[in-house]
C-alpha cells in the first residue's frame, strides 16, 4: 500500500488506538507532515502483504501497528530502507518488536533487515524524518504475516563449533658443524737459524659452530 502524504497542524499526529499517550510527538517548531494511513492499524494474515511508506520529508512522523490474532506472531520483513546513511541515523524507520513498547527500537537508515519476529502479537513502526531532510527519499518497503499453528515459525539458530586446529610443535634440528679446510702456512716465528713456530689455522662451519 502506498501512503499519500497530507500537512496536519501541529500536535495532531494520529496514532493507533491506545498508544496516543506513549508515542505522540510534542512539536515546537514545524508542523509535521503526517501519511493519511498514519496511525493506521494493520491486521497481518498468514499470507504476505506489503506496506510501503512513501517519500520522506522534513518532520515526518509516522506510526503503524500491526497486530496479529491472538496468540500468533508476527513476521516482519524491511526489504528497503532509503534514507540519509549516517551514523546518527536522524530520519529513519524504527522497528519495535519487542513486548516493551517504551523502549527504543532498532532504527533502519542504511540497510535492511531481513527478518523481525515479535514477542508478542504486535510489531510498531515509526517511520521519521528529521527536521532539516532534503527531499528525495523514498522511506521504506515491508512485507509482513502472521505465523504460528498450522504456519511457518520463526526459525531457529543454530550455531556449530569448528573444531581447532591440531598444532604438533616440531623440533629444530641443527645440522652438525665442521671443519672447513686448513689454511696456508705462516712465517716462521724467529730469524734462520733459530728455533721458531709456524701456525695455520682452519675454520669451523654449520650447526652451533661447535666442531668436534
Amino acid at each position: 500500500m502506498m501512503a499519500t502524504l497530507i500537512q496536519m497542524t501541529a500536535k495532531s499526529v494520529v496514532v493507533p488506538k491506545g498508544m496516543a499517550e506513549r508515542t505522540a510527538p510534542n512539536w515546537s517548531k514545524h508542523d509535521p507532515i503526517v501519511s493519511a494511513s498514519c496511525g493506521e492499524e494493520l491486521i497481518a494474515t498468514p499470507e504476505m502483504q506489503t506496506l510501503e511508506s512513501g517519500p520522506v520529508y522534513a518532520n515526518t512522523y509516522c506510526i503503524w501497528r500491526i497486530r496479529s490474532p491472538a496468540g500468533q506472531k508476527v513476521e516482519l520483513t524491511i526489504n528497503s530502507v532509503n534514507f540519509p546513511c549516517v551514523d546518527s541515523c536522524t530520519s529513519y524507520v524504527e522497528v519495535k518488536a519487542t513486548l516493551t513498547k517504551t523502549t527504543t527500537g532498532a532504527r533502519l537508515c542504511c540497510k535492511p533487515v531481513n527478518a523481525f519476529y515479535s514477542e508478542g502479537d504486535e510489531i510498531v513502526l515509526i517511520f521519521r524524518g528529521d527536521s532539516r531532510l532534503q527531499p528525495g527519499y523514498h522511506g521504506f518497503k515491508a512485507q509482513y504475516r502472521f505465523y504460528g499453528a498450522g504456519q511457518t515459525v520463526a526459525p531457529t539458530l543454530t550455531y556449530t563449533t569448528r573444531k581447532p586446529t591440531k598444532y604438533t610443535p616440531t623440533t629444530r634440528r641443527w645440522k652438525s658443524a665442521s671443519w672447513g679446510i686448513w689454511g696456508e702456512w705462516s712465517d716462521c716465528s724467529n730469524t734462520c737459524g733459530g728455533c721458531g713456530r709456524r701456525t695455520r689455522v682452519r675454520g669451523c662451519y654449520g650447526g652451533n659452530r661447535e666442531c668436534p
